[in-house]
C-alpha cells in the first residue's frame, strides 16, 4: 500500500470541519436581512416562515471493477455542500464503509475473492447545477499479495438499473488460541496494519478476509485483526478496519491485550516474557496512556508509536511478597477508557483427611469436563488439567500421603468456581491423607521434609511458586501455578478420644500458623459434618464445637484475621461420616463464597447455615433455628 497522500490530509481536514449549518437557517438569515432592509424603507413585508430552497439533485454512481478486484479504496472529489445519501453493495459478499466531509468522500470495500463488474452504488445529494463527482485517488488489489493496480482497476460510472442490495458475506470467524504469545514488536505497527506497511489501507482488510477464508494466521495476524478485542477475528473486525481506512478522524479507542498473563510469563527468568500491548482502534491519537502495576510487579516500555501503540514488558518480584493474590495491571487512557490485564493464578492447597481427599461417587455429569484453565499438581508432581479423583495416587511420589481410597472430591469443582470468581486460571494441589489425625500434621524442624504430611504439603506449595525445585523433570515448567492463595483444611474426624480432643485446638493452631508463616495465605477450614452412628456423632459434635470456638475466639484459641470457617453439618453423606458427591459440591460452593467474602471482600455469606436457636417443646420435639435453610440432599451409596 502507498503512504498517505495529500488527498488523505485534505480529507482529514474536511472531516474535521464543523458541520455546515442547515440550509433553512441560511434562508431565514437572508429573510431577516431583507426584512430589515424593507423596514428601513418604511415598508414591512411578512416573511415566509418556511422558505423553499432549490431542490438538491440526487446523483447516483456505480463503482466498477474493470478486472477481477477483491478490494478497493477510492477518494471521490465533489463540490462543497454535496451530501452522501447512501452506499450499497451490488455484489454479494462485499463489505463496504464510507466517510465524507468537505469536498471529499472516501469509500472502501472488500470481498474474499476478486470480482468484475458493478460492485458498489454511491448516491450523492448535489446542489442544483453542481458538477458531477470524480475519482480523486484509487487503490485496488486482486488479492492481498498483489500490487496496487490503482485507477486501472476501478472506475466510477453513472448508475444503471435499480438499486438492489446484494447479500453480505456469509459469517466467518477465527477463534484465537488461549496460548497465543504476543511480542513487543507487534506495537511497531498501528493496530490493523496487517501488511506491516506503516499505514492502514484496504489491503489490510483484504488480508483479514483471506485469513478468515483460509483459517490460517500467525500471532501477528491474530493480534492486528482483532480490532474489537474479543479474541475472535470475524467480519465485525473487518468492518471496524474498513472504518479505520475511510475515516482519518475516527475517534480513538483503547485496545489492550492479552486479558491475562500467567505466572510463568511473569517470571523474570523466562524466555517468554509477559508482554502487554496497548493499541488504538481509531485514528485520532489516544490520550496519555498510564499503566499501574500491582504490588510485586514491575513493567518497562518496550516499543510503540506515540498515541497509537505501546508495548509493556512485565516481570514479578522474586520471591513475591507473601500473601500475594492475582491482581490486575490497570491501563488508563483518560477519556478513551480503562482496561485491566489480570496477572497470575489462584492456587489452592487442599489438606486434611478423608473428606479433603474425597470419597464421593461420580454421578450424572460429574466430574467436570477438563478445562485448560483449571489445573492441578498431581501426586505424581505433574502439572495437568484438573480431574477427579483429584487425589488419585497414580504415580505417587510422596508416599506419606498415598491414598488408594481417593474418589470424587470437592477439588475440581472448586477450581471451576474459583476460576470464575477470580477471573484467572485456578490451580489445585491435593495433599490430604485419609484417617490422619492432627498430631501427625504438626511441622517438624525441616518444614519441607517430604517424609511427613506437613512437609510434603508445604513442599508442594513451594514447588508451585518456584521456591523449591519440582522433583519430576517431565514438566514443561516446574513452577507453573505460582504462590499459594488459599489453604483449604478439612480435618478432625480422627480426633475420636478425649485425649486427642484435649490437644486438638493447640495442634490445629500450630499447623495453620506455620502454613501462614510459610506462605501468608489465608485458611478456610471446614467444621465437621455429622456421623449417623450415635457414639461417633457425639465425638464429631465435640470436635465441631472446638472448631466453632477456634473461629469465635472462645475457649483456648484466639481468633485470627486469616482463618475462616464454613459448616458442613447439614450436608448429605455417602456413608457414615463421608460427604456424598452432592454434599462435596455444596461444600465447594460454600468455600468459594467464603473466599469471596473474606479474601475478596464481596458482599456474600459463605459460611453455610449456623445454629441460631434451640428449644424443646413437650417431651420429644426439638425446634432448631438456623441462619440459613438447611441443605436438602440424598445419600449416594
Amino acid at each position: 500500500m502507498s503512504a498517505p497522500s495529500g488527498a488523505d490530509e485534505e480529507l482529514r481536514r474536511d472531516l474535521a470541519k464543523v458541520t455546515p449549518r442547515p440550509r433553512l437557517s441560511r434562508a431565514l438569515r437572508l429573510a431577516a436581512v431583507m426584512w430589515l432592509l424593507l423596514a428601513g424603507c418604511g415598508q414591512l413585508v411578512p416573511v415566509d416562515p418556511d422558505p423553499v430552497e432549490p431542490p438538491a439533485t440526487i446523483s447516483t454512481f456505480d463503482l466498477w471493477a474493470d478486472m477481477a478486484i477483491a478490494a478497493g479504496e477510492v477518494t471521490i472529489a465533489h463540490v462543497p455542500g454535496a451530501e452522501l445519501e447512501r452506499v450499497v453493495a451490488l455484489t454479494s459478499g462485499v463489505l463496504v464503509e464510507a466517510a465524507t466531509g468537505g469536498v471529499h468522500t472516501r469509500v472502501a470495500w472488500v470481498r474474499a475473492e476478486g470480482v468484475e463488474g458493478r460492485v458498489v452504488r454511491i448516491a450523492f445529494a448535489l446542489p442544483e447545477g453542481a458538477a458531477e463527482p470524480t475519482l480523486h485517488a484509487v487503490h485496488a488489489y486482486a488479492d492481498s499479495g498483489s500490487a496496487d493496480v490503482g485507477a486501472g482497476g476501478l472506475s466510477l460510472r453513472a448508475a444503471v438499473g435499480p438499486t438492489l442490495p446484494a447479500p453480505p458475506p456469509a459469517p466467518m470467524s477465527l477463534a484465537h488460541p488461549r496460548t497465543t504469545i504476543l511480542s513487543a514488536h507487534f506495537a511497531d505497527h498501528a493496530l490493523g496494519d496487517m501488511t506491516a506497511s506503516g499505514s492502514i489501507g484496504v489491503g489490510d482488510a483484504l488480508r483479514v478476509m483471506e485469513m478468515l477464508a483460509s483459517g490460517e494466521a500467525d500471532a501477528f495476524d491474530l493480534y492486528h485483526s482483532d480490532l474489537d478485542g474479543d479474541d475472535v477475528t470475524d467480519l465485525d473486525d473487518v468492518a471496524l478496519l474498513l472504518a479505520k481506512v475511510v475515516d482519518p478522524t475516527l475517534p480513538a479507542g483503547l485496545h489492550v491485550k492479552p486479558r491475562h498473563l500467567s505466572y510463568v510469563q511473569l517470571d523474570p527468568a523466562t524466555d517468554r516474557p509477559g508482554i502487554v500491548l496497548v493499541g488504538n482502534r481509531g485514528n485520532a491519537p489516544l490520550a496519555s496512556v498510564v499503566p499501574t502495576a500491582p504490588m510485586g510487579v514491575t513493567f518497562t516500555e518496550a516499543g510503540g508509536i506515540e498515541g497509537h501503540s505501546l508495548a509493556l514488558s512485565l516481570a514479578m518480584q522474586q520471591p513475591l511478597p507473601k500473601g500475594w493474590l492475582p491482581s490486575p495491571l490497570v491501563i488508563a487512557a483518560g477519556a478513551d477508557g480503562v482496561r485491566e490485564v489480570m496477572l497470575g493464578h489462584v492456587v489452592v492447597l487442599i489438606a486434611g483427611q478423608s473428606n479433603a481427599v474425597g470419597i464421593g461417587h461420580h454421578e450424572g455429569t460429574w466430574p467436570e469436563l477438563p478445562d485448560p484453565e483449571v489445573r492441578m499438581l498431581g501426586n505424581d508432581y505433574l502439572w495437568k488439567d484438573a480431574s477427579e479423583a483429584l487425589d488419585d495416587n497414580a504415580g505417587q511420589v510422596d508416599l506419606v500421603s498415598d491414598d488408594p481410597t481417593a474418589r470424587y472430591s470437592m477439588g475440581t469443582y472448586l477450581g471451576h468456581l474459583l476460576r470464575s470468581t477470580f477471573g484467572v486460571p485456578a490451580y489445585m494441589i491435593p495433599s490430604a491423607k485419609s484417617g490422619s489425625e492432627v498430631a501427625i500434621w504438626r511441622p517438624s524442624g525441616n518444614r519441607v521434609n517430604r517424609n511427613n504430611l506437613f512437609g510434603s504439603a508445604n513442599f508442594r506449595a513451594h514447588v508451585s511458586s518456584g521456591a523449591q525445585p519440582n522433583p519430576v523433570t517431565a514438566n514443561t515448567e516446574g513452577a507453573e501455578g505460582g504462590p499459594l492463595s488459599v489453604l483449604v483444611w478439612y480435618q478432625g474426624e480422627a480426633e475420636n478420644t478425649l485425649e486427642k480432643q484435649a490437644r486438638y485446638v493447640e495442634y490445629t493452631d500450630t499447623v495453620m500458623d506455620v502454613f501462614f508463616e510459610e506462605h501468608g495465605a489465608p485458611t478456610v477450614f471446614v467444621q465437621l459434618a455429622t456421623d449417623f452412628r450415635v457414639a461417633q456423632n457425639l465425638r464429631h459434635g465435640a470436635v465441631a464445637e472446638l472448631q466453632r470456638r477456634m473461629e469465635s475466639a472462645s475457649g483456648e484459641s484466639e481468633s485470627r484475621d486469616a482463618y475462616f470457617m464454613v459448616v458442613a453439618n447439614d450436608l448429605p453423606r455417602a456413608e457414615r461420616n463421608h460427604l456424598s458427591s452432592f454434599g462435596l459440591r455444596i461444600l465447594a460452593e460454600r468455600i468459594d463464597l467464603a473466599i469471596r467474602e473474606h479474601v475478596l471482600a464481596h458482599d456474600v455469606d459463605g459460611t453455610g447455615p449456623r445454629l441460631a436457636g434451640l428449644h424443646v417443646e413437650g417431651d420429644t420435639v426439638v425446634v432448631v433455628r438456623t441462619t440459613r435453610t438447611l441443605e436438602a440432599g440424598t445419600l449416594d451409596a
